[in-house]
């Protein structure tokens, strides 16, 4: 009796099959809950459930036949509840599709390949297609043909036309510098968000920026070489190659760029009401190197190690010739002659860890970052003023940024539609800037230093934070709200003054309702807090006098800006076109602003003070079409209007940018790309700024 059981369980025990399938976006859903509960009288307590694996797929061995009923969901889609009869051996029910719950805003068709833009309750989701990277050299291409992101004249990300733009790669902290070093090819989504949630930083007051790289997801190789050159000595070459054996998936990439450019630059200042002008005719030459070599390491289904190193290097320099004038008494034009040349030598490494419990929407994940940079400015100033005889300046600036994050989070979904998230941070800052000047002895013919302009500063920083966030689905509304605590404690010092240093903390809240109008039709309002923490520039109190008639000087009293944003953004799908159109209201307290101030001689000193007040108005608008599956097109544009203020200056007007990206298929497999950016000068509260 035994042994016949034995082989009835073997052999004749029904098992049930399939694969769980997302159907708006025609790919796997990993790690699905599947559950099977028996509805006959005989076996009414038998009840079974198992998780799909990373393709989607899964098997389930039940303990008798009959009627069945299948229950399966996944975090972010709609569950979906049918009933089964099952007999013996094995039944295929083939593919199980899925509805998201977030809705798909729009997809452009484009011949062999789809681009597809994700509008959720958290987060934009641009899903990088064929042609965007067919046409991107770098990087940066591929993220400023994304919704809303462009690129100001220095090649910083900005976000619905604003700066400070906390960048992630896979969740994790991220700098510009490795960005640029990011090959095309391996970048799968960019996910946007505008206004960001508890779980992100505090600093990320111009929005956050995730960038999601492509995966191994079966065991082999694949690998990719690029070799693009360009007018101005513009080479941008990288390889990539991505490994996976079992439970190993190993990933390494490299990149080279260089560029040689030539470009003028002006900024217009109101002194007490007199004109000041500064024009500068420069050319710069850049070369960009960026290594990464990346493990992850999966033991089983619930856990996965990440081990991630990186290291850049950055070489600027920087050739210019400035004229600066005002009309002051007696009025001076003043002619300045400048060689930079800049190095930046960069280490980047993480480790990471997540463990994803029986329900794999649920998991708790650890990880450690260490980011070094060291920074190596040289200037060397020739100077004229009024046709006197040329002075000589030259000056050294090496700077080391070291920064430590240890952070946590636990994400428990209730259910598909219910979501709590929790963490803590801490960041360790430790800032060096060791400055030193010399002014050439004509009589001598040697370099003389110049200690009352040479000095240390040091600026160390901790940041710790804690948050919760909930996340609810419903058909016909979502929403996320959470609560965000930083503390921040900070010592500056300046050669042998030491400063006394200070704790702040405060509380940031966020919320976010999403109300769907229609199924092509949905309304988003949000509001958030955010904080901006100086830099060290603008700490640092060494006073630069390299300027004949123009000094600067840091200012280490400066105080944390603190943000507070509204939103309301419409979105329109009407098949062939996607439209995200919002308005919002920024106002900022203790605003950080550059001040000028000059003497009766003429002579100007320029430094950093907070803001009385800084209101921003503003409206965005990114709309992309396709026509007839040959022109795909996008367009992006943002228009503000600031008003600052500082005591009884004041200073307010439009600021902005457009842009205009168009992608043409041709005959004989060819593809036409341009675009145009439109940068308008920034507001300065004492002019415009280049």
């Amino acid at each position: 009796m035994w042994f016949a059981s034995l082989l009835s369980i073997l052999f004749f025990q029904p098992i049930l099959k399939g694969i769980v399938y997302d159907v708006s976006h025609d790919h796997p859903v990993p790690y699905a809950w599947i559950a099977l509960q028996s509805v006959d009288a005989a076996t009414s307590s038998a009840s079974i459930g198992r998780l799909s694996d990373s393709t989607g797929r899964f098997q389930i061995a039940l303990p008798d036949t009959g009627m069945y009923r299948l229950h399966v969901e996944a975090l972010g889609y709609q569950s979906l509840d049918t009933l089964l009869h099952l007999l013996d051996g094995t039944t295929d029910l083939g593919v199980i599709k899925l509805q998201p719950t977030a809705i798909a805003l729009h997809e452009v068709e484009i011949p062999g390949k789809r681009s597809t833009i994700e509008n959720r309750v958290d987060k934009l989701i641009f899903h990088v297609n064929e042609i965007t990277l067919l046409t991107a050299t770098t990087s940066l291409d591929v993220l400023r043909k994304a919704p809303m992101i462009s690129l100001d004249e220095q090649g910083n990300l900005m976000l619905r036309g604003r700066r400070n733009v906390k960048i992630l790669v896979n969740g994790i902290p991220a700098t510009l510098d490795m960005v640029r070093g990011l090959p095309p090819a391996i970048i799968q989504d960019v996910e946007i968000m505008t206004v960001p949630g508890a779980s992100y930083d505090a600093e990320a007051t111009g929005g956050v920026i995730n960038i999601i790289t492509r995966k191994q997801r079966f065991d082999g190789y694949e690998g990719n070489l690029s070799v693009v050159t360009g007018t101005r000595n513009r080479n941008s070459d990288y390889g990539y190659i991505a490994i996976r054996k079992g439970k190993w998936n190993i990933n390494g990439s490299y990149t080279l760029n260089t560029l040689k450019n030539t470009g003028y630059n002006s900024i217009e200042r109101s002194i007490y009401g007199k004109p000041f002008t500064e024009n500068t005719n420069n050319t710069t030459r850049e070369t960009y190197q960026f290594g990464n070599l990346a493990f992850i390491f999966q033991p089983g289904e619930h856990d996965e190690f990440g081990l991630s190193l990186n290291a850049y290097g950055y070489r600027f320099s920087r050739s210019a010739f400035s004229t600066y004038q005002n009309s002051f008494q007696p009025p001076y034009v003043l002619y300045i002659s400048t060689q930079h040349p800049t190095q930046e030598p960069g280490l980047y490494g993480s480790m990471d860890y997540t463990h994803h419990f029986a329900n794999p929407a649920n998991q708790l994940s650890f990880s450690i970052l260490l980011n070094q940079l060291i920074t190596r400015d040289n200037y060397a100033h020739t100077a004229d003023s009024n046709g006197n005889a040329s002075a000589w300046y030259a000056s050294s600036d090496h700077t080391r940024f070291r920064e430590m994050t240890f952070q946590s989070s636990l994400v428990y979904a209730i259910h598909t539609k219910q979501k709590w998230e929790t963490g803590v941070k801490w960041i360790i800052r430790n800032n060096r800037s060791l400055y030193t000047s010399e002014q050439y002895n004509p009589t001598q013919h040697i370099w003389l230093p110049d200690p009352s302009n040479s000095g240390t500063f040091r600026y160390n920083q901790d940041v710790i934070a804690a948050y919760a966030q909930y996340t609810l689905l419903q058909k016909s509304w979502q929403m996320q709200a959470g609560i965000r605590w930083e503390g921040t404690a900070l010592h500056p010092e300046w050669t042998d003054t030491m400063d006394i240093g200070r704790f702040t903390s405060s509380l940031f809240p966020s919320i976010k309702l999403r109300i769907p109008v229609s199924s092509t039709q949905q309304f988003t309002w949000s509001y958030t807090q955010k904080i901006a923490r100086p830099s060290i520039d603008y700490l640092n109190s060494y006073t630069d006098k390299m300027d004949l008639q123009h000094s600067y000087t840091g200012n280490s009293q400066l105080q944390n800006e603190r943000l507070h944003d509204a939103e309301l953004e419409y979105s329109l799908n009407t098949g062939n076109i996607y439209l995200d159109a919002s308005v919002y209201a920024l106002w900022t307290t203790h605003a950080i602003a550059s001040l000028t101030l000059a003497s009766d001689s003429g002579q100007l000193q320029t430094s950093y003070v907070n803001l009385n007040k800084q209101h921003t108005e503003g409206i965005s608008i990114y709309i992309s079409f396709s026509v007839f599956q040959i022109l795909q097109a996008s367009i992006n544009g943002v228009c503000n209007y600031t008003r600052l203020q500082y005591h009884q200056l004041s200073h307010e007007g439009l600021t902005g940018n457009a842009g205009i990206d168009l992608s043409c298929r041709l005959p004989a497999h060819l593809l036409l790309n341009g675009d145009l950016n439109i940068q308008f000068k920034p507001l300065l509260l004492q002019g415009y700024g280049q």
